[in-house]
């Protein structure tokens, strides 16, 4: 559906209206960079108005990307949150800013309700986050108290119990929510010296989930895959350059997706661009074959356009590849098959990045260098990117025969060999 309502228009109002929830600065500082980069993809199509099939397509490809473990569940959740209010100011005029969770799933007794009220307000706790305490801590007390208890009397082992048969059972959206509840809980009890708590809870810290290991693909599954590639038509000439350039420079797919003539300094051999995820400025080199690659498919088989786009799809209307179509996920599965090169779960085209990163490490390069190259903020970010060296991982395995015992209870074991 597309109205005649200015996209700006819309983005204020939801802004305003979270602003009044009484959310903090860096909540709304988020909620404003989504709504910039939103107005910035409805510019980049050539529209400054609501349009709601945009808004769903641009949500599709969101989507895609978490299914391909390019973003994790909880900034898909806040685009569907930014979304969402955008569509029902448009509709309704306002929007309800209460979270899709029924808080009468918990029921409690009126005197524990208070109970709760008295707890959130002492923290002078507003808006969704009051809401969002109020839900956990309606679990915890229909947990730990029976039809009549009062909340005032559950222990800390109470508390303990719930730690370790509840929490495990949450979605991995609402754990670190209903821990933060406890530890409200249990320092609010403290503070105000209510039973006999003598546990501090918040120095409880929920077991981080382990970084998924994504096996890259190696060099010579990637050699298969471009031999693969039939260059002699405008398809796979694209198709090669692409991967190639991805495999070269480590660059995500929406970045390659959106690649214009400019981003190329052809003369220097580098490319620039300003990363999509990050809206942070890289700068690669580019090898001659990654050149020779694009400049092939640019010459020779890239269709007649005004665009400034690099990579077009292949049927007329030419245009750029949408957000839904742009991940190439496809893409890597057309040139497996045709390379007899082993479908793994959840490997795909973001694994060439994966693969970019294993290949610099096995070369030696820092890890430093690596971050900076996969254009990385932080190397804590790097960690799901990098496959162990085996090599190194095999010295550790040395024993330690060569190295002499003088002391301790193994030095007469050692001298008497």
């Amino acid at each position: 559906m597309s109205t005649h309502i200015r996209l700006t228009d819309l983005t204020d109002k939801a802004l305003n209206l979270l602003k009044a929830q009484g959310l903090s600065a860096s909540t709304l500082g988020g909620y404003t960079k989504k709504y910039e980069f939103l107005k910035k993809y409805f510019a980049s199509l050539g529209s400054a108005y609501y349009d709601e099939s945009l808004l769903s397509q641009f949500m599709v490809d969101y989507e895609e990307k978490h299914k391909n473990g390019t973003i994790c569940y909880f900034y898909l959740r806040q685009w569907q949150r930014a979304t969402r209010l955008i569509k029902e100011i448009a509709a309704e005029g306002t929007a309800d800013l209460n979270p899709y969770v029924n808080r009468r799933k918990y029921v409690v007794s009126k005197e524990n309700e208070a109970v709760i009220n008295s707890i959130l307000d002492s923290y002078n706790l507003q808006g969704i986050p009051r809401e969002e305490m109020d839900i956990s801590l309606r679990h915890i007390c229909s947990y730990a108290c029976g039809e009549n208890d009062s909340l005032l009397n559950i222990t800390d082992d109470h508390l303990l119990k719930f730690i370790g048969t509840e929490i495990p059972n949450s979605t991995s959206g609402s754990k670190s929510r209903t821990m933060r509840a406890v530890k409200l809980l249990s320092e609010y009890f403290r503070k105000n010296q209510i039973n006999a708590h003598n546990l501090d809870f918040t120095y409880v810290h929920l077991k981080d989930r382990s970084d998924t290991l994504i096996e890259p693909f190696t060099a010579e599954e990637i050699t298969k895959m471009l031999n693969a590639i039939d260059t002699s038509d405008s398809v796979g000439l694209r198709d090669y350059a692409i991967i190639l350039l991805a495999f070269d420079t480590g660059l995500r797919a929406v970045d390659i997706r959106t690649l214009q003539f400019s981003d190329i300094d052809w003369k220097n051999a580098i490319i620039k661009v300003n990363q999509d995820k990050t809206n942070e400025p890289l700068t690669l080199p580019l090898t001659n074959r990654v050149m020779n690659a694009i400049s092939d498919y640019i010459l020779k088989g890239r269709p007649e356009s005004d665009s400034q786009y690099i990579f077009l799809i292949s049927k007329a209307p030419y245009r750029p590849f949408n957000r839904r179509h742009g991940t190439f996920t496809g893409l890597i599965r057309k040139y497996c098959d045709a390379a007899g090169v082993e479908h793994i779960y959840k490997r795909g085209f973001h694994s060439l990045r994966r693969s970019f990163a294993t290949e610099l490490s096995l070369s030696g390069a820092p890890i430093e260098v690596i971050s900076q190259m996969l254009g990385h903020k932080s190397i804590l970010e790097d960690k799901p990117y990098l496959s162990y060296n085996k090599n190194e991982v095999s010295f550790c395995a040395f024993d330690f025969t060569e190295i002499p015992i003088c002391s301790g209870i193994y030095a007469a074991h050692f001298k008497a060999e």
